[in-house]
């Protein structure tokens, strides 16, 4: 539902009364936005709506992601729509990252490793699970070296 949000999605829905709707939703999908008046949330989704709509009748550009749509949304009209948007940015869109990150520390976090702080332990999983990314090994002895945390002096 928040991703009626966007501005390409919301002009394609053609509900009528589309702001109470998505009010009653967040209300109760975000109980931590029981504090924000329902009128108040529900003018600035009706404010949201006609900008693009007018945009749209302009033939302008409408921002067709999430992203777009966080650089669009300007935080001193939109103070509640931002932070929605912000919120639906941040959501995973499924739960494989997460669970290959999880599998991926289980065959990391081995009983030979099992005193390695988690600094490091986070540093060797994001590198395992991110195998495609090519490291520059020059540059990682480069930053080793100056680097004065050691008690063994590294010779190059």
């Amino acid at each position: 539902m928040l991703t009626y949000l966007v501005p390409n999605n919301l002009i394609q829905w053609s509900e009528t009364n589309s702001s109470s709707i998505i009010v009653k939703y967040i209300k109760d999908k975000y109980p931590f936005f029981q504090e924000v008046n329902n009128d108040l949330l529900n003018s600035e989704l009706e404010l949201w709506i006609q900008k693009w709509k007018k945009s749209e009748l302009k033939g302008d550009i409408l921002p067709k992601n999430v992203f777009d749509t966080l650089d669009a949304c300007c935080g001193i009209i939109f103070p509640t729509i931002k932070s929605l948007i912000s919120i639906l940015a941040s959501l995973p869109i499924s739960t494989a990252s997460a669970e290959r990150s999880f599998s991926t520390l289980r065959r990391l976090k081995t009983w030979l490793r099992s005193r390695m702080g988690e600094h490091r332990l986070t540093g060797l999983a994001l590198l395992h699970t991110h195998k495609d990314i090519i490291v520059n090994i020059e540059e990682v002895i480069n930053r080793f070296a100056n680097e004065k945390k050691r008690n063994v002096q590294l010779l190059l």
